[in-house]
This record gives C-alpha cells, structure tokens and sequence, in this order.
C-alpha cells in the first residue's frame, strides 16, 4: 500500500495588527501567527494550501516552519502582498516546478477580473512523491466573492490544469457554499470533494468569524455560510481515495488561528 499523503487547506486570515475583528486584540495577526504554526506542527500535513498569507505571513512561515518549502508568488506589488501559497514537506517532496497567475481577463498581477474588488491568484506545484515515486500537481487559490466571476477564475484554473497529464488536487477559500454553481462545475465531472469520498469523514461550516460553535447565533454576516463549508480540498475524479476527512476546530491557548477552521484530508494515490 502507498504512504497517504496528508493534505491540508488554511485560510490563515490577512488582516494586519491594526485590524481587531470584533474589536478584539487576540485576534490581531501579531497573535495569531504561533498559533497558526502550533497547529501546523500538530499535524504536519505533507502539503498545504494557504490562502491570504501577506508577506508578513510569508516570512514567519518560513521561519517557523523551516521544515517546508514554500512556494507562491505575491498578487500584487504593494508593502505587504497577499500570496496563495503552497508548503510542501522538503524530506517528502521534490518540487519539479511552480507558477503563480492571475485570475483576470489580462493576466496581469493585481488586475481586477470580471468585477472582483480583489486581485485574485492561483499558484501550482508539481511535486515528486520521494516515498511512492509518484508526480501530482497541487492548486491552491482564494476565489472570488462573486458567483460570476468565480466561473471565470474557474475556467483559467482548468485550462492550466488541462496542460498537465497529472493527478490533481486543488485547495482552496471558494468563498462559496456547496449549493453553488462554480463548487458543482468543479465536482460535476472534474473533481470529487475529498469529505464525501472519505471513509472517515466530518462535516460542517469552515468560516466561523472567530466564534467557533457560536457562530450560528450572529446572524449579522454571510448567512449562507451557516448551513455549508466554503473551504475545500478536492482530488481529481478516480485519481484518490480518501482515508480521512476533518475539520479541524480547536483552539490554541483559549484562541482561534483564524477565522476559518483548517481542514485536513489523508489521500492515497491510486
């Protein structure tokens, strides 16, 4: 049998140490930043997606986390640049090739697409299993908060997909629910969600607004991600099953990581 390959997708939360959601201090990045690495030590996933990691974000990470290559470029050439970026464990994986593009009509870093208020990424690494020996190609991406302009990113995703003949797995913040039309063009006929192919599997919200298991009684902000996940991981039709699926929803000294639960699946390659 091959090693499972673990998987992991965070949405580590971008705002700077000048920005308190719900006026709350503890949740400044400054504070945020160990617990984030506490949990990625915790459960040391061979590959993470991350979304929304500023340069600040960056750097830490590749401080803390010296036993990861991290790989992503910045979206936009500001003072502190989101990236969507990828950590793959170094002892695990050779990295073939990576590229960072723009979700836009020109392709231009820090464009708008299709009326986004954002620039948005998606970065992919080719890596070789140095256990199994196997290729597979890992997407990671934060899309768009419109329904539209997500079909839009979606297709330039794939068609850059569509240039490899490899397994895939794509992690990401969809900013959507799985009622969505942009979440079935990818499960339709390209992807299975890993949370419905798992033997062990879990399921519910991911954003939760740094208030866990009350998050379902404040009905001030997306009511629709109340009732559905909006960070996935998915595995290309047939390619992977799926041994586990979890979200993970604990804290760190009394204290959320972030605004969303991270969620981790273990895969095996066919």
């Amino acid at each position: 049998m091959k090693k499972p390959i673990i998987v992991m997708t965070s949405n580590v939360c971008c705002w700077n140490d000048s920005h308190f959601t719900n006026d709350n201090p503890h949740n400044a990045v400054c504070r945020r930043l160990p617990r984030v690495k506490a949990l990625y030590k915790k459960y040391m996933p061979d590959i993470i997606g991350a979304q929304e990691v500023t340069l600040t974000w960056k750097n830490y990470l590749t401080e803390a986390m010296s036993e990861y290559g991290i790989v992503g470029d910045a979206r936009e050439a500001i003072i502190d640049p989101e990236h969507s970026s990828i950590l793959y464990k170094k002892e695990r994986f050779e990295l073939i090739k990576t590229e960072t593009f723009a979700l836009s009509e020109s392709g231009e870093f820090g464009s708008l697409g299709w009326g986004e208020e954002y620039p948005r990424i998606c970065t992919y690494a080719i890596l070789k299993d140095k256990i199994n020996g196997d290729e597979l190609c890992f997407f990671n991406t934060h899309l768009a908060l419109n329904n539209d302009a997500r079909i839009k990113m979606l297709e330039l995703i794939f068609a850059k997909m569509d240039s490899f003949n490899l397994p895939l797995i794509l992690t990401g913040d969809f900013n959507t629910t799985e009622t969505s039309d942009s979440y079935k063009l990818c499960t339709e006929n390209r992807f299975d969600d890993t949370k419905y192919i798992a033997k062990d599997s879990d399921s519910g919200v991911t954003w939760h607004n740094y208030e866990g298991s009350d998050f379902s009684s404040n009905t001030s902000r997306h009511p629709e991600y109340r009732i559905s996940p909006i960070d996935y991981i998915l595995s290309s039709k047939g390619d992977f099953e799926c041994l586990n699926h979890k979200i993970i929803r604990e804290t760190v000294d009394g204290f959320y990581p972030s605004d969303h639960y991270f969620v981790i699946s273990e895969v095996i390659l066919k």
